[in-house]
């Protein structure tokens, strides 16, 4: 939690995680507040920039932004929110901001998961597909050309050879759908 106070350009009030996160330059960024800026990398600033300014027009701002700290990219989620005083003029802006950085390195990480599970569930899919359907059709057409001289044999074998086809069509179905909802791989 936070609140910057903006006619003294300076934090009114740092809570110790916020502290704790900017150790050890905590003084440097209360003289210099613009540090927070040079954080974010420089092809997100212009939307931190828009943020402030609609701080600036009296318009909460809720907004994940990307930063640098301790050379690692971390994610922060901030609910930021104007000040005002008796007269109606922004005096402060206060919030919170919370180190979502886990969270998205959860959410990026199931993401290339899914992303390899489809991959390779679609090459199972078309490697078995085609085959199983020329052995399906010709099953068919071999059970309809023997029906008429009764070969209870053949018959019968191009029962098996269907539903073997049925089994491994209904596996491909069966392990789309489950492979959607568990996999062993995610922590």
């Amino acid at each position: 939690m936070f609140q910057f106070d903006l006619a003294q350009n300076k934090f009114s009030f740092l809570s110790s995680a916020f502290r704790d996160l900017w150790e050890p330059e905590q003084e440097r960024l209360q003289r210099q507040p613009q540090l927070l800026l040079d954080t974010v990398p420089e092809e997100d600033r212009a939307v931190v920039v828009d943020c402030w300014h609609k701080l600036l027009r009296g318009e909460p701002v809720e907004k994940t932004i990307r930063m640098m700290r301790n050379n690692r990219l971390r994610h922060m989620r901030c609910s930021v929110y104007p000040i005002r005083d008796a007269a109606q003029k922004i005096v402060a802006v206060a919030g919170m901001a919370e180190d979502t950085s886990r969270q998205q390195e959860f959410i990026n990480y199931l993401a290339e998961f899914g992303r390899r599970k489809d991959s390779a569930l679609e090459m199972v899919m078309h490697d078995l597909h085609g085959p199983l359907a020329i052995v399906q059709s010709v099953a068919a057409l071999l059970r309809k050309d023997t029906q008429d001289n009764r070969l209870e044999e053949v018959v019968q074998y191009t029962t098996i050879i269907e539903n073997a086809c049925i089994q491994c069509t209904d596996l491909i179905r069966d392990l789309l759908s489950e492979e959607h909802l568990v996999s062993p791989e995610i922590p």
